[in-house]
């Protein structure tokens, strides 16, 4: 069996697992949480791999191609579904008042009460050193014959890492801030 046949094979058992595991939990909303964050994950390792397929005609799982090619951070894919799965689930969830009659919290909710400082510091620190990578990349000798990406597409896609930074932690603190 192929490197990617091996890494298919593997990721399968992986999520399906982790399918299991989601729906064997009884509790109600933590059990909702735990599906949509497993399809969320599931929907981030496949999608790639078939949009790959259809438009280039290429097998590949996670990035490792049967060409012999390999894109960098694949696996970044199923952290970003899983990341949507838990966003879709946040949004959808109603929320039931615990007793008969509802009573507000004037305190006001913020993201450090619910995430350790290390927590949102380290998003930043990684959306930051994910954009300085791919500004680094322009700097990298390739070897003749490989295409170098544009300066423009690596501006690009750091400014779109930062914006994906900002955009969770948006995400993160409307969540908390939200009744």
């Amino acid at each position: 069996m192929s490197t990617v046949g091996t890494l298919a094979v593997i990721v399968a058992v992986a999520l399906a697992a982790q399918l299991v595991a989601a729906y064997r939990r009884d509790d109600g909303a933590a059990r909702r949480a735990h599906v949509f964050r497993a399809w969320g994950a599931i929907a981030g390792a496949v999608v790639p791999s078939v949009l790959d397929y259809v438009i280039n005609g290429r097998v590949q799982v996670l990035g490792f191609g049967t060409d012999g090619e390999s894109a960098p951070l694949g696996f970044g894919s199923i952290f970003v579904g899983y990341l949507i799965g838990a966003v879709l689930c946040e949004a959808s969830l109603v929320r039931r008042p615990q007793g008969p009659r509802r009573v507000a919290l004037l305190d006001r909710r913020e993201l450090a009460a619910y995430l350790p400082r290390w927590v949102i510091v380290a998003q930043r620190v990684a959306a930051a050193a994910a954009a300085a990578g791919a500004i680094a990349i322009a700097a990298v000798p390739f070897p003749d014959g490989t295409s170098k990406p544009g300066t423009l597409v690596l501006a690009v896609s750091a400014l779109l890492l930062l914006a994906f930074g900002a955009a969770l932690e948006v995400v993160e603190r409307w969540f908390v801030r939200r009744s």
